[in-house]
């Protein structure tokens, strides 16, 4: 889904092209991206896959034992605020913005669910994670706010509730070990031990 804005003047400053972004977030390797225009910041969501095609070895395991959830196993946020920091760099040189306008958001205060959702990134599913036509929930968001106003024609997700997205299917709640998946996007917290 690429999403296509104009050009347009504010404030003097040449405004990039919603198009032009999602170039340079492609460029630096995120599977996914869309763009989010609220008020006087637009947002670039972007997807950067955690998903590892090698299985686990669970043959040399003894008792007792754990397994590292595969996003774990690196820091995929330190590597998706690398990237986003190269983005920016080109955004500012060609929009004449600042530092202080541009702001990189992953694993942090702002919740980036609602973001990749409103952005059309995805869709919540019934895990309460977002899912990505693509790249299923094995993914990490990570966001960019830029103090621009854009104009165009977003391709933004209609508020749906959880699961609406998922159809009939019920791997995640068939799956989860302790049923902690009590209905469509709830999940009970204290049926989980860590």
């Amino acid at each position: 889904m690429a999403v296509v804005l104009k050009k347009q003047q504010i404030k003097g400053k040449k405004v990039i092209a919603g198009h032009e972004v999602l170039e340079l977030a492609e460029r630096e390797g995120f599977q996914r991206a869309h763009l989010l225009e609220n008020g006087g910041s637009s947002f670039l969501v972007c997807a950067l896959s955690s998903y590892r095609k090698e299985p686990d070895d669970l043959s040399t395991l003894q008792e007792p034992h754990a397994l590292i959830a595969p996003f774990a196993r690196r820091n995929y946020y330190r590597e998706a605020v690398r990237r986003l920091k190269r983005i920016a760099v080109k955004i500012r040189e060609k929009t004449g913005l600042t530092r202080q306008d541009i702001r990189i958001l992953c694993n942090s205060r702002v919740v980036e669910k609602p973001l990749a959702v409103a952005s059309g990134l995805g869709f919540y599913g019934k895990n309460s994670l977002v899912i990505s036509p693509g790249l299923g929930s094995q993914f990490i968001i990570a966001v960019m706010s830029m103090e621009l106003k854009m104009t165009g024609n977003y391709n933004n997700a209609v508020k749906q509730p959880a699961g609406s997205g998922c159809g009939d299917c019920r791997a995640c709640i068939s799956a989860c070990p302790v049923g902690a998946i009590v209905k469509p996007g709830v999940i009970d917290l204290s049926l989980i031990h860590i």
